[in-house]
């Protein structure tokens, strides 16, 4: 018998090609690492893929991986309900660098989203508060949410589970007050102006 380990890297680049990343700028989840560092008084540590052990980058495929899947039933979705899909939009807005996996457009007002997608993998089953306990998760699509003007979030989830085996799909929506998004958003401009001090 002949073995041969693949690069779970590789596989996601061929289905989910990675784009262009600004480092001289601030990207949104790199703010929102700082702001959770900085609330549990944890050193803040730059964001380094390369660094990961192989375990973690294969997972963190695996989930690239899952966002060119389930993207095909988002977009069909969405061309159900009249709207406009847009994949992996980068966006800027004050400076600061957000890569949206999706933004979902009414076809009158391509201007302005009207949901964001955000799509997550995760190596457990679904809780009751998940995924609304996660703080980390609701700051991005809130200031996903920002960055296109949207309110709504669709959040397709594959959830994996060994006890016992399964894997579930699971669409998330939510919606977020104005308020909520913008007092996120400047919490992301005070994180980005004590990074730059």
């Amino acid at each position: 018998m002949e073995t041969e380990t693949r690069s779970m890297d590789n596989l996601a680049d061929l289905l989910d090609p990675p784009g262009f990343r600004d480092p001289s700028k601030p990207h949104v989840t790199d703010l929102i690492y700082a702001a959770d560092a900085i609330g549990s008084g944890k050193e803040i540590v730059p964001f380094d893929y390369d660094a990961l052990p192989e375990y973690s980058r294969n997972i963190m495929s695996m989930g690239r991986i899952w966002e060119h899947l389930v993207g095909a039933d988002v977009i069909r979705e969405a061309c159900l309900q009249g709207l406009v899909p847009i994949r992996k939009p980068v966006m800027e807005v004050d400076g600061i660098l957000g890569s949206v996996d999706g933004a979902l457009y009414p076809v009158d007002r391509l201007t302005q989203a009207e949901v964001v997608v955000e799509i997550k993998a995760r190596f457990s089953p679904p809780k009751p508060d998940f995924p609304m306990g996660n703080t980390k998760y609701m700051r991005q699509c809130k200031a996903y949410c920002h960055m296109t003007g949207a309110r709504k979030v669709w959040m397709p989830i594959l959830y994996f589970n060994t006890r016992p085996p399964n894997a579930q799909y699971l669409i998330h929506r939510f919606e977020f007050t104005d308020l909520e998004v913008e007092e996120n958003w400047q919490m992301i401009l005070n994180i980005r102006d004590f990074l730059n001090k």
